[in-house]
């Protein structure tokens, strides 16, 4: 390609516009063009305007929403796991039961809320019940009455009294032999019958225990101390069988189901009892990464695939520091100190 291709072409570098000369033809009459060498381009100074920032780079330095915010790292907990080594894991509450009632109700009342601390045998949900409480209310009733019983042991009594004199009367040849014979049978009628009024009682009384459960199954109560960690149900509404409608978890003392090499759990001896080192990623605020002693509560008698035993890490947790958060845990002792929780 030769210099006489190159019409009218320019090169833009860096917002100055360099124009490449055109070449010297014949000379026209009058003309004004200044003659140049072909190689050499006439270099024109105009720049562009500033160029426009993008959408992006004007609009305002905003805060991260909670859908796209990342925590910043832990360094403090990087830093000291590095020289404290042993496995990485997390942990979990000691009880954790997600409840629901073992068949079709309408919620009543709800008497706690998320984050709420409960104690054992406390109210948690009650389903609508007034039916179940009424039959319930009669069925007391019926159990209670022992009418019966106490007429039959009357009778019972009255009888044997007949049967005594029957008695004495028939050693002095007094009494005729077919009246004994009445009145013998007539005790063990009302022995029977006495028996038969006991029974039944007996049985009134089971079914108000069978009452008392069934009406204990429209109330969610609390099985251990532990605080609620969600409450899936509002009054009025109805919930079908086994539907999630609360949960509660014990988070003193902590838990860790730790995956451990079958080789450490037999050359280290571990069993119930043994301890622990555990360096939990706690708030600085909380005392930062620090490293608690624990104890191991059972090591699992079988491996799995990968060659490993799970061994139950207990942890005290005074502070109520949440269930999840990473740790590492090693059982032998490390250098780093110990720091006992507050």
């Amino acid at each position: 390609m030769n210099a006489s291709t190159l019409l009218g072409c320019c090169l833009v570098i860096a917002g100055t516009t360099i124009a490449l000369a055109q070449p010297s033809g014949p000379a026209t009459p009058g003309s004004t063009t200044p003659t140049s060498s072909p190689s050499a381009p006439q270099v024109r100074t105009n720049a562009l305007p500033p160029a426009q920032p993008a959408i992006a780079d004007i609009r305002p330095a905003t805060s991260p929403t909670l859908n796209n915010a990342t925590p910043p790292p832990r360094l403090d907990f990087e830093n000291r796991t590095a020289t404290f080594g042993g496995h990485s894991w997390v942990t979990k509450p000691n009880r954790d039961a997600v409840m629901g009632f073992t068949f079709p109700v309408e919620i009543s009342h709800v008497a706690v809320r998320a984050g709420d601390r409960v104690s054992t045998g406390q109210l948690l949900i009650r389903a609508r019940d007034g039916e179940a409480v009424s039959s319930l209310a009669v069925q007391r009733v019926r159990a209670e009455n022992d009418s019966a019983v106490k007429t039959a042991q009357a009778n019972l009594e009255l009888t044997r009294l007949r049967f005594d004199a029957a008695q004495r009367a028939q050693a002095g040849s007094a009494m005729n032999p077919q009246e004994f014979e009445e009145r013998r049978l007539a005790v063990a009628a009302g022995e029977a019958q006495a028996a038969n009024a006991l029974a039944t009682q007996q049985e009134e009384q089971q079914k108000l225990v069978q009452l008392q459960e069934q009406v204990q199954r429209y109330r969610l109560e609390a099985r251990y101390d532990g605080i609620v960690d969600m409450v899936g149900a509002e009054p009025g509404q109805a919930v079908d069988i086994n539907q999630p409608v609360l949960r509660i978890v014990n988070i003193d003392p902590l838990w860790i189901d730790l995956p451990t090499p079958i080789d450490e759990t037999l050359n280290l001896k571990l069993a119930e009892g043994s301890r622990a080192w555990v360096m939990m990623d706690a708030p600085e605020d909380l005392g930062g990464a620090e490293v608690i002693v624990g104890r191991v509560l059972s090591v699992a008698p079988v491996t799995d695939n990968a060659g490993t035993r799970r061994v139950r890490v207990e942890l005290p947790n005074p502070r109520l520091l949440p269930a999840g958060l990473p740790v590492r845990v090693r059982f032998s002792e490390p250098a780093l100190a110990s720091k006992a929780p507050n």
